[in-house]
């Protein structure tokens, strides 16, 4: 979701995120559209769904699961990624994202 935001591909915000939508309003930004799908690459994915799968193809973006990391190593997955993404290397890394998902259960 925070990625479709930034795309501007998000669709309406539901209700538990209003808030997003509030502070929006309040400070007069814009959010939606400040990011390029072109820009974009995903590393070390471990559990994609059908519809993240497509917003993936229809906008491009390249995405590289653990196998590419286990078989290729972290350094030539993150070259791979750059040569899709800035080829020339011409614009600077300006941030990564890192988020991890951690879903349990104590009994």
């Amino acid at each position: 979701m925070p990625v479709s935001l930034l795309m501007g591909i998000a669709g309406e915000l539901p209700e538990s995120l209003a808030w997003v939508r509030v502070t929006m309003v309040c400070y007069s930004f814009q959010v939606p559209k400040c990011l390029r799908p072109d820009r974009i690459a995903y590393i070390g994915l471990r559990d994609v769904d059908p519809g993240e799968k497509k917003i993936l193809r229809d906008y491009n973006i390249p995405a590289y699961s653990m196998y590419h990391v286990d078989k290729y190593g972290i350094g030539k997955v993150v070259e791979m990624a750059l040569d899709r993404i800035n080829p020339s290397r011409d614009r600077p890394v300006i941030r990564s994202h890192v988020e991890l998902t951690l879903d349990s259960f104590v009994i």
